[in-house]
C-alpha cells in the first residue's frame, strides 16, 4: 500500500464489485509485510502525527465521496450538546433551522469531514520492537474510552 501519488481512488460504485478482491490482497499484504517485520528490532521510539495528518488530508476527500454515495445522500450528524447553567433550554442550532430533521438540544453537521474530526485523537507510534510494540498498545488501549 501507501500514499496514492498517481492515480485517482475508486469510487463505491467501482469498489462493490471488487471488493473481496481488495480484502484479499490487504489481507496477503499485511501478512507479508507482518512476516518480513516480525524480528525487526533496534529502531528509534518515534510517533507520526505530522505525518498522519499529511496522509489523512488525502484520505479524507475520496473518503467523503465514498461515504456521500454509499448512503446515497449528504451526510447529517446530530451531537447531543453539553447543557450547563449559559445553556438556553431548549438549544436550537439555528444554523439548520429551516430543515426538517434537527433535533432540540442538538448540534448538526452537515459534511463528513466535520464528523470525523469529532472527538477523536489518532497517533502513530513506532516501538523498538513487535513485543514493545504490543507492550505499548496494551498500556494505552485503556485510555480510548476516557479520551
Amino acid at each position: 500500500m501507501g500514499l496514492l501519488t498517481k492515480g485517482n481512488p475508486l469510487s463505491w460504485n467501482d469498489i462493490v464489485l471488487i471488493r473481496e478482491k481488495i480484502h484479499m490482497a490487504a489481507l496477503v499484504e499485511l501478512l507479508q509485510i507482518f512476516e518480513l517485520n516480525k524480528d525487526r528490532q533496534g529502531d528509534s521510539f518515534m510517533w507520526g502525527d505530522e505525518l498522519d495528518l499529511i496522509i489523512q488530508i488525502n484520505i479524507f476527500k475520496s473518503l467523503v465521496l465514498n461515504i456521500s454515495e454509499r448512503r446515497q445522500s449528504r451526510t447529517f450528524i446530530s451531537i447531543p450538546i453539553f447543557r450547563d447553567t449559559a445553556t438556553p433550554s431548549p438549544f436550537c442550532d439555528v444554523t439548520f433551522e429551516n430543515k426538517s430533521n434537527i433535533i432540540d438540544d442538538h448540534i448538526h453537521l452537515d459534511s463528513s469531514m466535520a464528523g470525523l474530526g469529532c472527538c477523536c485523537i489518532q497517533v502513530i507510534f513506532q516501538a523498538e520492537s513487535l513485543k514493545e510494540n504490543l507492550k505499548l498498545h496494551d498500556e494505552l488501549l485503556p485510555l480510548t474510552r476516557i479520551m
